[in-house]
């Protein structure tokens, strides 16, 4: 029994995410009724209608808020890029065609994230590639109305850059730009918490030894490329994303500005709560059928606590920042609110569900580490155990996710 090749592992995350997906594929016209993807949905539909039949550029709504400028709407996507596939295909098979594109680039820089910058074994990496495509976030956000949140799957992309931008490459420079002000472009703020998970893993690469991103693993000196990478293209998506950034900030300062939003419908008191400590626990293993948006199995949380243990000064970034981000998940229902300080600075105050924006960051950071465990199967003698283990581990993770992912789909 021979490793599995790379393209061959690609091909296998390619497999499973469109057979996963085969029947909201498969559904044609039938639409998600939920006011939420009936409001996302329209906004694209505003778009095609000026555009195929009007042959007009999109300045105003033709229904939600009785004809308002709707660049200056944040959650408007007329410049995201991803817009023409609802152009060509309309709105309702064309979101759908965006979550399954998400879902397949979320595995498969997944894969090539743990493969090429973490150094993974190939089937270590397939594992993480294949428990973060399948896990339930998108799925259940979606299924809630909520298509624009499918940005949560570009989180290993915009890490896999970095890390390709750390080794000299230059391209990656030119084109997480393009990433991050797509992500930006729906106006969601999921997207701004991914991109404040990814800066907490550059700045941990600070810390002596916490060299995520780096060949040489040397634990005497600071590591900035990754934090220098970063800030670099913060700073050029927000230059070349002005024309669609500066009418969104126009029409929030309209309403209070970023350090005090108005929100509508929104309490301006801290008045709302996170995750319980045992329901987080027990929707991320999947305890007794529970399932929710950090539901993942009990396989990747086993490898990754083998993993702490194990491979501790490698693991110890990613368990830094599960506890950040699981701490924050609990919000008021842990004795020292994290949350409730971040939550009176700008940015953070707009954040009213902790549990929805803090819980794709646990679901990765578990799926991305435990592929590290599977190196200690090389360990093992004859060669064959570690290809037929690693088989059955992978099996074993797909075979709790999948029939879940397809019942939401």
């Amino acid at each position: 029994m021979k490793m599995v090749p790379d393209f061959l592992a690609f091909s296998i995350v390619v497999i499973v995410v469109t057979l996963s997906s085969v029947p909201v594929l498969k559904s044609g016209s039938q639409l998600n009724f939920d006011v939420d993807f009936f409001q996302y949905a329209s906004r694209h539909e505003a778009i095609r209608k000026s555009l195929i039949e009007y042959h007009t550029f999109p300045m105003r709504s033709h229904w939600l808020g009785g004809g308002f400028p709707t660049l200056g709407d944040p959650e408007d996507p007329t410049l995201n890029p991803l817009v023409l596939i609802t152009i060509l295909f309309n709105p309702i098979t064309g979101l759908k065609l965006i979550v399954f594109f998400a879902l397949l680039i979320g595995g498969l820089a997944t894969y090539a994230l743990a493969r090429y910058i973490l150094g993974y074994t190939q089937w270590g990496s397939l594992f993480s590639a294949l428990i973060f495509s399948l896990s339930l976030f998108v799925p259940l956000r979606v299924q809630d109305g909520n298509p624009n949140e499918v940005y949560a799957t570009f989180l290993p992309l915009c890490l896999l850059l970095i890390g390709l931008a750390c080794r000299g490459y230059k391209l990656p420079i030119l084109v997480l730009p393009v990433v991050f002000y797509t992500m930006l472009s729906d106006g969601k703020l999921n997207c701004l918490m991914g991109m404040f998970y990814i800066g907490v893993i550059c700045l941990l690469n600070l810390i002596p030894g916490f060299r995520i991103f780096a060949k040489n693993k040397s634990v005497d000196r600071i590591y900035v490329q990754p934090l220098k990478v970063f800030l670099l293209v913060i700073g050029i998506t927000f230059l070349v994303g002005m024309v669609r950034i500066l009418p969104a900030v126009e029409h929030i300062n309209a309403k209070g500005g970023l350090g005090n939003i108005d929100l509508l419908f929104y309490d301006e008191t801290y008045s709302f709560s996170g995750y319980e400590f045992e329901r987080l626990w027990q929707e991320t293993v999947g305890w007794k059928g529970r399932q929710g948006l950090v539901t993942i199995g009990w396989l990747p949380v086993l490898l990754f606590v083998i993993t702490i243990f194990v491979f501790w000064r490698k693991s110890l970034p990613w368990v830094i920042v599960l506890i950040l981000f699981g701490w924050l998940a609990l919000a008021n229902n842990i004795s020292i609110d994290l949350f409730e300080i971040l939550w009176h600075l700008p940015i953070f105050n707009a954040v009213r569900q902790p549990i929805k924006y803090f819980s794709f960051q646990i679901v990765f950071t578990i799926a991305i580490a435990s592929g590290q465990c599977f190196v200690l199967l090389k360990r093992l003698h004859p060669q064959w155990l570690e290809h037929l283990i690693s088989v059955i581990l992978i099996m074993l993770g797909i075979g709790f996710l999948y029939p879940r992912i397809t019942k939401i789909q």
